[in-house]
């Protein structure tokens, strides 16, 4: 399982709803979460590892980013990796600008 969370949702925030699922008892490698924002910039991404969140991805995005970030959590969850090493300077996963869906992939 995996949670895609949106980080602005109507009734809580992505990071308070990320808190809330941690302090039941849902650590990173029991339930893994992936941040979804429209708004994510490279310096706010300890905020969301600090919020309790595998991953976060900028949107809109393309379908194969998902799948990098999904993979990723992934190796790191079964230790073959660290969290984010391999998307950690990817401008792809980072930079929404580069996320553009709809573009035929």
């Amino acid at each position: 399982d995996l949670i895609l969370m949106d980080m602005q949702m109507p009734e809580m925030g992505g990071i308070e709803a990320t808190k809330r699922i941690r302090q039941h008892g849902f650590d990173l490698a029991r339930l893994p979460i992936v941040g979804v924002t429209a708004d994510y910039r490279p310096s706010e991404h300890q905020m969301y590892l600090d919020a309790g969140m595998n991953h976060c991805v900028g949107k809109p995005c393309r379908l194969s980013v998902f799948r990098r970030a999904i993979r990723t959590v992934a190796l790191q969850l079964a230790g073959h990796r660290p969290l984010w090493a391999s998307l950690a300077d990817d401008d792809a996963v980072a930079s929404p600008a580069n996320n553009t869906a709809g573009r035929g992939r």
